[in-house]
């Protein structure tokens, strides 16, 4: 996990719950300010105002969206992520758009070309493979290839016996259908 993750997580946690990035104990002081009446009038507003912003998301709003705008591209590109996916998770189209996600338009950017990757490639991934595996694994460690190349590689193990099919995940609790296991005969 690099910086780009840490830039990309920050931002979303702060559109989630802003208060999640505030420091406690800045906030307890400034609660502990704020609800003293012996304290200057003054002091307490400010305290309050402090609160506010801290828990509104003024002051965190505008560097953790700067931040954003600078690593939210490639690490999209990195991790396949399409601007809807961030538009869903609540980022506006101006901020997108700065990030140069989306177009002036507010059309998403064509994606780079997936990587390609052989079927070899997949298999001698495959064969290396000390425990049980999925497509999702392949996919994974060889870092792209199409959905189609990786399924294609491992039916050709399949077939020369190199690999078994265990079945679907067992005690799976998501909807859909549980992805297959796979192991290499050794």
């Amino acid at each position: 996990m690099g910086k780009d993750d840490d830039v990309v997580r920050n931002y979303l946690q702060f559109l989630m719950d802003p208060l999640k990035l505030a420091d406690p104990e800045e906030l307890k002081r400034l609660k502990r300010i704020a609800r003293t009446r012996s304290i200057d009038p003054i002091e307490r507003l400010i305290a309050h105002n402090r609160i506010r912003a801290l828990t509104v998301g003024f002051e965190a709003a505008g560097p953790l969206r700067e931040e954003f705008i600078r690593h939210a591209k490639s690490w999209a590109e990195a991790n396949g992520i399409a601007p809807g996916a961030f538009q869903a998770f609540g980022v506006d189209d101006a901020t997108l758009r700065a990030a140069g996600l989306l177009t002036a338009k507010g059309k998403a950017r064509k994606r780079p070309a997936r990587r390609y990757v052989s079927v070899q490639a997949v298999q001698a991934v495959a064969r290396r493979q000390k425990d049980v595996f999925t497509y999702a694994d392949l996919k994974r460690l060889c870092e792209g290839g199409s959905r189609m190349t990786i399924r294609n590689a491992v039916a050709e193990l399949v077939a020369a016996g190199e690999i078994e099919v265990l079945g679907p995940t067992p005690n799976r609790s998501k909807h859909g259908r549980p992805p297959v296991l796979f192991r290499v005969v050794r």
